[in-house]
């Protein structure tokens, strides 16, 4: 079945906007309790928020595949191919600048400001993030910065794409789904196995191969969204009052169960399929006519929010507030303008960049590129 869907493209771009900003700041607000609160003090509430960042990144991750696979089967349908020079170009240009000016940054400044997600820099730590190998180097999986590794992983995503592409024009969207989920439970379990429980078994784990279900999550909402695949899940996608049982069960192996294992295997496991019908939602139910001016902006400058925000918190720290809300409102506040500066002079130049010579022309592949 190849029907598409194009009219529902600018709608359902805008509301993804306002998912993603609203993911950028669960992302920011975890890790600002993280900083400057006690979440173990805080009962459930402090386990919510410490979940409202891995909850973030999921999402990130689902919406990624989305939108990668959605652009490609919109080219495919309409040139009959892929330009995969043109789709490394676009994906180079929209993360890498913007990443090396960043990873500069906090390699310069990792010796003077004192924080829990930054650390001092060394030239081994500095040369693996800038070569995109951080993810498989004993020491650096979380070093300089720690948010960095989901950005060398989501580039790992994007050199792993055409192999994935290719093989969804043979096999059904759920057959590689299945597949990249058993390659990944095999490949944690395995490594699970064959390592000692410490840093390097959690480097391995947050490889990009044992990580990949995640993202081609958002490549079987793309095939339901273009070509009309498993229209059941669609239409059960569809009902809006569906958004508080799925935000119940984001909350549920935080909320219910406090046992260690048992809710960090759940944001393993399950919470990602959660996160996965949330953008869905966000697809095909009445959420995708939601309109807001502040949540498009903060859904264009999400990257960068997620980039600057560790540098905003540790000046904060460093700064003699007193108070958690002034805290708060200085780091969201430096936070903001960081993140707008970097999408105003980086971003955004290297993105009408990458559009220029491209045969894409959709407001799908400009909010890519």
């Amino acid at each position: 079945m190849s029907t598409s869907t194009p009219s529902l493209a600018p709608q359902h771009l805008k509301a993804l906007d306002i998912l993603r900003g609203m993911s950028a700041l669960a992302v920011f607000a975890s890790h600002y309790v993280q900083q400057f609160l006690r979440p173990d003090e805080m009962g459930w509430f402090g386990a919510v928020l410490l979940l409202a960042g891995v909850t973030g990144v999921a999402v990130f991750f689902v919406l990624s595949g989305f939108l990668i696979h959605m652009a490609a089967l919109r080219e495919r349908e309409r040139s009959g191919q892929t330009d995969w020079a043109q789709y490394a170009r676009r994906r180079f240009l929209r993360i890498v600048p913007a990443y090396a000016l960043a990873l500069l940054v906090y390699a310069l400044a990792s010796h003077q400001v004192h924080s829990n997600m930054i650390t001092p820099a060394t030239w081994q730590a500095f040369l693996t993030h800038l070569f995109f190998v951080s993810s498989f180097v004993p020491g650096e999986y979380q070093s300089i910065n720690a948010i960095f590794w989901t950005v060398v992983v989501e580039l790992h995503f994007y050199a792993l794409y055409p192999l994935l592409s290719r093989i969804t024009q043979r096999w059904s969207p759920w057959a590689v789904f299945g597949m990249t989920w058993l390659l990944g439970m095999g490949l944690f379990f395995g490594l699970s196995a064959v390592t000692q429980a410490g840093e390097v078994r959690v480097m391995w784990q947050h490889t990009a191969p044992v990580l990949f279900w995640k993202w081609t999550l958002g490549l079987l909402l793309a095939e339901v969204a273009f070509r009309g695949h498993a229209p059941w899940l669609r239409q059960l996608l569809s009902r809006t009052w569906l958004l508080l049982p799925v935000l119940a069960g984001i909350w549920a192996g935080t909320v219910f169960w406090q046992q260690h294992s048992i809710e960090l295997n759940y944001k393993r496991f399950v919470l990602p399929f959660f996160c996965a019908a949330l953008v869905g939602l966000f697809l095909f139910s009445g959420l995708r006519q939601w309109r807001s001016a502040l949540g498009e902006w903060l859904g264009d400058i999400s990257y960068s929010v997620y980039l600057w925000h560790p540098l905003a918190l540790a000046v904060t720290a460093a700064l003699p507030l007193g108070s958690a809300l002034v805290q708060l409102g200085v780091s969201l506040g430096l936070t903001l303008l960081l993140s707008h500066l970097s999408f105003r002079f980086v971003e955004q130049p290297c993105m009408q960049l990458a559009r220029k010579g491209s045969l894409l022309s959709s407001p799908l592949t400009a909010h890519l590129s």
